[in-house]
C-alpha cells in the first residue's frame, strides 16, 4: 500500500504555477477590457441623454415662442432688434425677450441658456430681411442655436406677425 500512495502523490494531475499565473493574467486583461467597455457605454448613454435633453428644451422654447407670437400684432411691437423683441400681445400682456450674455431672458426670467447667436431676424412680405422698422415686418425668423457639453443644436422657425 505505501508504494501506491507514493505513486499517487508523485503523479502530475494538477496545474503548474505558470499555468495558474497565465490564466489569472488573461482573466485580468478580460476584466480590464470589460470595465473599459462599460465605462465608454456609460459615457455614450450620458451623451445621448444630454442631446435628447437639449432637443427637448429647444422644442419647449419653440412652443412658448409660438404661443407668444400667435398673439403678436405688428403694430404692438415696441423693440425689434436681433437680440431683443418686446411687444404687447393681443390680450394686453407685455412680452419681452432679450439676450443677457449667452442667456435668452423672457420677461426678466431666464428662459434658455447657452444661446450662441442673436435669435431674431425680421422679414418683410417677400422674406427679405429688414431692420427694426415695425411697419415693414411681416415675419419673424427665430434661430435658436444652443451649446450643451460641446454639442451644438439648432432649431429655426418662421412666424407670421399679424397686421
Amino acid at each position: 500500500m505505501p508504494g501506491r500512495f507514493r505513486e499517487k502523490l508523485s503523479s502530475e494531475n494538477g496545474f503548474t504555477l505558470i499555468e495558474l499565473v497565465t490564466v489569472i493574467v488573461i482573466m485580468g486583461v478580460l476584466v480590464g477590457l470589460s470595465i473599459g467597455i462599460i465605462a465608454v457605454s456609460g459615457e455614450s448613454v450620458q451623451q445621448v441623454f444630454n442631446q435628447t435633453n437639449s432637443r427637448s428644451e429647444l422644442r419647449m422654447a419653440m412652443r412658448v415662442f409660438r404661443n407668444d407670437f400667435q398673439k403678436l400684432s405688428v403694430d404692438s411691437i415696441l423693440t425689434a432688434q436681433s437680440d431683443q423683441l418686446s411687444f404687447y400681445d393681443i390680450d394686453g400682456n407685455y412680452v419681452n425677450y432679450h439676450m443677457v450674455g449667452y442667456n435668452l431672458v423672457r420677461n426678466n426670467e431666464n428662459f434658455l441658456n447657452n444661446v450662441r447667436a442673436n435669435p431674431f431676424e425680421y422679414l418683410d412680405q417677400d422674406y427679405i430681411q429688414v431692420e427694426s422698422a415695425a411697419d415693414l415686418i411681416s415675419f419673424i425668423r427665430l434661430n435658436l442655436i444652443i451649446e450643451r457639453n460641446g454639442h451644438t443644436k439648432t432649431l429655426t422657425d418662421v412666424f407670421y406677425a399679424r397686421n
